[in-house]
């Protein structure tokens, strides 16, 4: 049925679902996720048109290059009425696929339309048109709308296949769809613009309100027909003809010139209220401006992914402050690997309650997946850090021989490594928001090391203003600081933005004041013009403000914020309090009669609060995000954090991984019992991920609240205290912890824990080379207790026979253990 049953290792094909002129769809199974999606196979990319201005006359590495820009730009499209763009990449032979929201049960708006009431077949129209005029907003013409591609599912409309379409000729006008629905410019090879798209809408209007072709059939007479017959409109009713005749006007001028001027006619012919404007039309400029500047990095960076193709690995620090760049280099890096024939592995790090080696979960986890075969021991190794590594391999994965310390940890970072030997492509590993990295990065100076003579690229990003140290802890690391942008870059980005009027002197000159070469800012500072002067073609003809607002880049997040209807703010922040990035599970267990894929999460991407990134929902910045909790009055902010710590309870009910999250909302929230909890059972995890400096901040946090009269329960959390700060080396930290746990258990009267205590003390001075001071209280705790019952003893003999060996004592070594 298909030439290769897995896609770069990740989906599965199931079954075929049909083909058309540019590439063939299947049922998939993401084996990452677990969901199925539809996979397209782009078979035919030399005939796609890409992007409305897009020419054809591209080399096959340009054309690979303008997709996977093209693919970048769908993924981040969302709207009820599109089919959503999941993942997208080039496969091991480098063609093209990307990955959509499956639809089953789905038929088409003809089929979905029969024997349905006229208002029920209008209201589809006008979500078809809703849809296109999100699209067209963003740049993307459809280019082969026909029924096919306007699917019916649970009662709403899907448009699918936008963006790409297949040509059978060279020029820039003829889709590859079924000729009943192409345009007469189409047919005379004119430009293809969004009055083409609209043509199809009024064909498909007429097939559906009147149930005839308003030029069919196909026959060889068709073509003439669409150029010099009047449209049938038999059977269409009367109010809503004008706007259907309109949108068949042969003349593509006279047409509407836009999705929105069509719904807002149709809404008057049938005396409904015309549908608001949103922002969408200035954010498809904004949010998809043209890669500018960073040229001198992007070709260290370039330079670094030909090396890694010739052998020769590398792993490179990019730091900058928030909102300078670092992502967006990233992005554009990543669609410039992809097309290179890299497989990219991402990960990210979170500002609270992070998981162990979050930053490694995602790639390793991504690797796994793709690979042909691992052995036993290594999924064993990495099955904490991979709890369904089992299924990912497809066979039963046992724990691996426990081991601690040090060893356990090189066990770990060796296998890691070994994993990314037998990658059968280049890899491209990106890890951003290392500045909140504490265990993520005890691997990468051993990994850095392991990839000199490999097709690796490792790259880190990092905000420099809050860990300013991190390139000296990650020497090994090529430092690459992002500078904010200079005046020349400022005024390629506002051209970008804003086009010839983003050339204008007061327009530079306010966008250079209000931003000081901040590109986040600068997008900001745009969205700010326009909307005091309505567009974005407005600015620059109207005179501009000396200052745009007293309180600068945060009142004017502020102010946009403001345009979140108040219907949206509570779900809204309950997920800024969650974190930057969306669990959608989360949002979907808080939003009661919200509509969150239909209403909310549209929305809240139209005000650019909310954006798609690698198929996730996050903040679009976190300044967005710092932005709405500032809104939250502390109470009402800790009230929020005890909701979010129940839902993931309640989400996530078997998922130790969950307790260091669950632990820091309860801490926010106040509750110290609870906190307390989870705080024990993030330990126990981290402990068992190998995760010591995790470890001791639980222990830490948890020790704090055990109280003062629970003696027992402050025993047990320091003794796993001093045994962690053993393992990580921390010799005088480790002898300190140890005299406070003698402390502690004499108070107890307890033999079992003075001498476990004891022992303790002695493998600290052991460690830090004190082996007299080791022996004698050795020799103290024996005496003292050697006519009793205690357990505890058999622990102190290897240690104090480990202190006689390292003293030359083996005679007396053997005694004690005797």
């Amino acid at each position: 049925m298909h030439p290769t049953s897995v896609i770069n290792g990740r989906y599965q094909l199931q079954t075929k679902l049909g083909a058309g002129g540019m590439g063939i769809v299947y049922r998939a199974t993401d084996r990452l996720t677990g969901e199925t999606v539809a996979l397209k196979q782009v078979t035919t990319p030399e005939k796609l048109h890409v992007s409305m201005t897009q020419s054809l006359a591209l080399t096959p590495s340009q054309l690979r290059l303008a997709l996977a820009q093209e693919f970048q730009t769908l993924a981040g499209l969302r709207h009820p009425h599109i089919i959503s763009v999941l993942d997208y990449g080039f496969d091991a032979g480098q063609q093209p696929f990307f990955t959509m929201d499956y639809l089953p049960a789905a038929e088409t708006i003809l089929a979905a339309g029969q024997a349905q009431p006229v208002a029920r077949r209008i209201e589809l129209l006008q979500q078809l048109l809703q849809a296109l005029a999100y699209l067209h907003r963003r740049g993307v013409l459809h280019r082969d709308l026909k029924p096919g591609n306007v699917l019916v599912c649970r009662g709403a409309v899907k448009v699918l296949d936008f963006g790409l379409a297949a040509s059978t000729r060279s020029g820039s006008s003829l889709s590859g769809g079924t000729p009943l629905y192409l345009a007469p410019e189409v047919w005379e090879a004119t430009a293809y613009t969004p009055a083409a798209d609209l043509w199809a809408v009024g064909v498909m209007g007429v097939e559906l309100l009147a149930g005839h072709h308003p030029f069919g059939p196909l026959d060889g007479d068709l073509t003439s027909r669409v150029l010099d017959d009047a449209p049938d409109l038999a059977g269409v009713p009367e109010a809503v003809r004008p706007v259907l005749a309109r949108l068949l006007d042969k003349d593509p001028v006279a047409r509407y010139g836009r999705a929105a001027d069509v719904l807002a006619e149709l809404a008057a012919a049938l005396g409904q209220e015309a549908p608001a404007e949103t922002t969408a039309i200035r954010e498809s400029y904004l949010q998809a401006a043209t890669f500018v500047g960073r040229e001198a990095e992007m070709a260290q960076l370039e330079a670094a992914l030909l090396g890694a193709l010739a052998g020769r690995g590398s792993a490179w620090l990019i730091g900058g402050e928030s909102g300078v760049g670092k992502t967006r280099l990233l992005d554009e890096l990543r669609t410039r690997a992809l097309v290179q024939g890299f497989q990219v592995l991402r990960g990210q790090m979170r500002e609270d309650g992070s998981l162990p080696y979050e930053a490694w979960r995602e790639p390793v986890r991504h690797l796994a997946a793709t690979l042909p075969e691992m052995d036993a021991l290594a999924a064993s190794v990495l099955l904490p850090l991979v709890p369904d590594i089992g299924e990912l391999v497809g066979s039963t994965v046992s724990p691996a021989p426990e081991l601690e310390g040090a060893a356990a940890q090189t066990r770990l970072f060796t296998t890691v490594a070994t994993l990314l030997r037998q990658a059968n492509r280049p890899l491209l590993i990106l890890m951003e928001d290392l500045q909140w990295a504490k265990e993520s990065l005890y691997p990468i100076p051993f990994i850095t090391r392991t990839i000199k003579d490999q097709p690796v690229v490792l790259i880190g990003s990092y905000r420099n203003d809050e860990q300013p140290a991190l390139p000296e802890r990650l020497a090994d690391m090529q430092l690459l600081s992002l500078p904010r942008l200079t005046t020349q870059e400022m005024a390629e980005l506002s051209r970008a933005m804003l086009g010839e009027i983003g050339q204008q002197e007061n327009v530079l000159t306010l966008i250079q004041q209000e931003t000081e070469g901040n590109a986040f800012f600068a997008v900001e500072v745009v969205r700010a013009l326009a909307e005091d002067v309505g567009k974005l073609r407005a600015i620059g003809q109207r005179p501009l403000p000396e200052q745009l607002l007293p309180g600068g880049i945060q009142a004017i997040i502020e102010r946009r914020l403001e345009r979140i209807p108040a219907a949206a703010w509570p779900l809204l922040q309950l997920a800024a309090v969650a974190g930057r990035e969306l669990d959608l599970k989360l949002v979907e267990a808080f939003a009661g009669a919200v509509d969150v894929p239909a209403w909310w999460l549209p929305l809240c991407s139209n005000a650019a609060v909310l954006e798609v990134r690698n198929g996730r929902w996050q903040f679009s910045h976190d300044k967005i995000r710092r932005s709405v909790l500032m809104a939250l009055p502390a109470a009402a902010r800790a009230a929020h954090h005890g909701q979010i710590a129940e839902a993931i309870t309640a989400v996530y009910p078997d998922s130790p991984e969950m307790a260091a999250p669950i632990a820091h909302h309860w801490q926010a929230a106040g509750n110290n019992e609870q906190e307390r909890h989870y705080r024990l059972a993030a330990a126990n995890y981290a402990q068992e991920q190998f995760a010591y400096d995790d470890l001791l901040a639980q222990l830490d946090r948890a020790l704090i609240l055990t109280a003062d009269s629970d003696l027992a329960a402050q025993f047990d959390i320091l003794a796993k205290k001093v045994k962690a700060l053993y393992f990580l080396g921390k010799t005088e930290q480790e002898e300190n912890a140890a005299k406070q746990l003698i402390s502690l258990a004499e108070k107890t009267h307890d033999a079992e824990k003075i001498v476990v205590a004891h022992t303790a003390r002695v493998q600290s001075l052991i460690t830090k080379g004190d082996l007299d001071t080791a022996n004698r209280i050795a020799q103290d705790t024996m005496g003292r207790f050697v006519d009793q019952p205690v357990d505890s003893l058999t622990g102190l003999f290897p240690v104090w026979a480990m202190c006689a060996i390292m003293q030359g004592y083996s005679d007396h070594a053997l005694s004690i253990l005797d």
